[in-house]
């Protein structure tokens, strides 16, 4: 059976309600008990009564709170275990699109984020697998591991748009190399970039400055057109 840990304003509005009962029980059950014998007013009854009355009404109002309160954890705690599920699905759908673009290889960066976001993920779980769940602890690691899903998703996106285009212009620089020597020294650049450091930013960036040096406007038009037929990372 679950448990939670809970912030320490619960279980001070706990022993307050224990306590505001029993300060009505003092005050009023002695009278009740021996009302026909009172030789209070009734006025000064009538103000006991109420004060406990409403020190009741109070204690009420703050039990239904803190049961909201207990609902809301228990919705959110199997919300979190949805989202856990989701973000788990789609770290691995985002492997898989890496490794079906038949990249020479993964750059580091990509791979850090992956395994950040991975280690992310594995510390909701942990906390969602323990016997006391701390539910403020499971919200922050949501939110956190949403965050980082997004980011190696946005990644993924990069790494294989870049590395797309620049094989693109590579090929496309072929028609300018046999002439323009500029063009041929950073195509070379830009395959070993390419091919041998997996660093395709660095590797379209070379490509694209020198291509633009004689085509205007070329690397442009490969990105819109890479845009329109971009696959998408689906679950």
């Amino acid at each position: 059976m679950l448990t939670y840990i809970f912030d320490e304003t619960y279980a001070a509005d706990v022993r307050s309600f224990a306590s505001d009962i029993s300060s009505v029980e003092t005050a009023v059950l002695p009278t009740l008990e021996n009302f026909d014998n009172q030789v209070k007013p009734f006025s000064e009854l009538e103000k006991i009564f109420e004060k406990s009355l409403n020190t009741l009404s109070a204690v009420e109002n703050g039990q239904v709170e803190v049961f909201e309160n207990l609902r809301a954890i228990a919705k959110n705690e199997a919300k979190a275990r949805d989202e856990l599920d989701v973000y788990v699905n789609k770290l691995h759908v985002i492997k898989r699109y890496m490794e079906k673009r038949n990249l020479p290889g993964i750059p580091q960066s990509f791979l850090s984020v992956f395994f950040s976001t991975s280690a992310q993920i594995e510390a909701l779980m942990d906390e969602l697998s323990r016997g006391r769940i701390n539910i403020d602890a499971v919200m922050r690691l949501t939110e956190t591991s949403k965050n980082a899903i997004e980011h190696l998703e946005e990644t993924a996106y990069l790494v294989v748009q870049n590395a797309t285009l620049t094989e693109q212009l590579l090929q496309y620089s072929n028609r300018y190399r046999s002439f323009e020597p500029a063009v041929q020294s950073s195509f070379e650049h830009a395959l070993k970039l390419f091919e041998v450091d997996h660093d395709y930013d660095a590797s379209l960036e070379e490509i694209s400055y020198a291509l633009e040096t004689v085509e205007p406007g070329v690397t442009d038009r490969f990105v819109s057109s890479y845009e329109k037929t971009r696959e998408q990372i689906r679950m």
